[in-house]
């Protein structure tokens, strides 16, 4: 979708349009657009003053809040739409609370998880993909946990899902789904799979469509020469039927 920023820019300032109307509105990165609207105001002369800041710091307060109540980065990333990272999220976040003297949203050390409960559904083979979405934290603080947890109780690390497992998947469809823009994580969800399987599979359809427009490349460039050579040979054969018309008559003669 094309997007006049200038005019985004504008409208925003003129109180006509907010912050999280542009971002659902356009699906743009956030940050971004924070950092383009403070470019075009210094361009054009306009004062950056406390209500124009105020309201650019919506959503990342909201996202602040957010954390506070224990929502992981994933959840923050999912609800605002924001087409960023969980990274970039996460280290925004720190220098926010950095230059405004914030304390930071609680680490993952304070977070309380059923590790027991979560050790039992690896053991029967959930995958830390699926026990992230189950729990709502990150892939990273739920393998963590789970390497504290056994060691602490000497249990033995719960091992990975076999490979040789085969999940059967609508491919055409999740390939849709993604040329659509939905995420990965929604995609897994949807078909209670790994994150991780989900980009495998569709990395394997993209090989074999490839290797199939090839294919037919071959096939049409073979098809185009054999229909080449019957029009020649046709061609040829007309022209020797006339031959032999041309001496036929000049015997009779």
């Amino acid at each position: 979708m094309y997007i006049d920023l200038d005019k985004v820019c504008i409208d925003f300032i003129n109180k006509k349009v907010e912050i999280n109307d542009i971002i659902k509105k356009y699906n743009v990165n956030y940050f971004k657009l924070v950092k383009y609207i403070k470019k075009y105001c210094f361009e054009n002369g306009i004062l950056m003053n406390e209500e124009i800041i105020h309201r650019l710091e919506i959503p990342i307060k909201q996202m602040i809040d957010l954390r506070r109540q224990g929502a992981s980065y994933w959840d923050i990333a999912e609800k605002y739409n924001y087409s960023i990272s969980v990274t970039t999220i996460t280290n925004k976040l720190k220098e926010y609370c950095e230059e405004n003297h914030l304390e930071f949203p609680e680490k993952s050390s304070k977070i309380n998880l059923p590790m027991k409960e979560i050790y039992e559904l690896k053991k029967e083979g959930m995958t830390y993909e699926k026990l992230a979405t189950e729990y709502n934290y990150s892939i990273t603080l739920i393998r963590k946990r789970m390497k504290c947890y056994c060691k602490k109780n000497h249990f033995e690390l719960p091992e990975r899902s076999p490979r040789s497992i085969t999940v059967e998947l609508p491919i055409e469809k999740i390939y849709e789904l993604r040329k659509q823009g939905m995420r990965y994580r929604k995609i897994a969800e949807k078909y209670s799979c790994s994150i991780s399987t989900i980009r495998r599979r569709l990395i394997e359809y993209d090989e074999e469509l490839a290797l199939r427009n090839k294919y037919l490349e071959i096939l049409l460039y073979d098809f185009n020469k054999i229909i080449d050579n019957k029009s020649s040979k046709e061609q040829n054969i007309s022209y020797s039927d006339k031959g032999k018309q041309n001496i036929t008559q000049y015997i009779k003669k």
